[in-house]
């Protein structure tokens, strides 16, 4: 039995067509991750805690996320610094931040946990 050449390119368009429809199709979504900075305190001049909230989109806590807090400021170039996250349980995680110099900071906190696109939240506050 003899098969012709168009049904051979027809079942390889067909194999080709088939892989790249299954590479270009995600059945796995990510969750939407919402992330909330509860609270912000002073505890002394260049001293501050910050208190964060993740949950999914039905407010059902996530605590098995990954959290990196970033300080920078604004106006000068300042070089990373080592702040240290520590989770509560119930989605609250708390960093306590030290800042270098008076001035205007941002704080970018980017958080990561596996089934959830990645949520940021950023804060200006104003050290004096």
């Amino acid at each position: 039995m003899h098969v012709r050449p168009f049904f051979w390119i027809f079942l390889a368009t067909v194999c080709a067509g088939v892989l790249i429809f299954a590479a270009t199709i995600s059945i796995y979504r990510l969750i939407p991750m919402v992330a909330h900075i509860e609270q912000v305190s002073t505890v002394a001049a260049n001293h501050m805690i910050v208190r964060l909230s993740l949950t999914d989109p039905e407010g059902m806590p996530i605590d098995q996320a990954q959290v990196i807090p970033r300080t920078s400021m604004p106006a000068m170039r300042m070089g990373p610094q080592q702040i240290a996250i520590r989770p509560l349980g119930r989605g609250v995680y708390l960093t306590q931040i030290s800042f270098s110099m008076l001035g205007a900071w941002k704080i970018d906190i980017i958080a990561r946990a596996d089934g959830f696109a990645p949520a940021h939240q950023s804060i200006l506050v104003n050290i004096v």
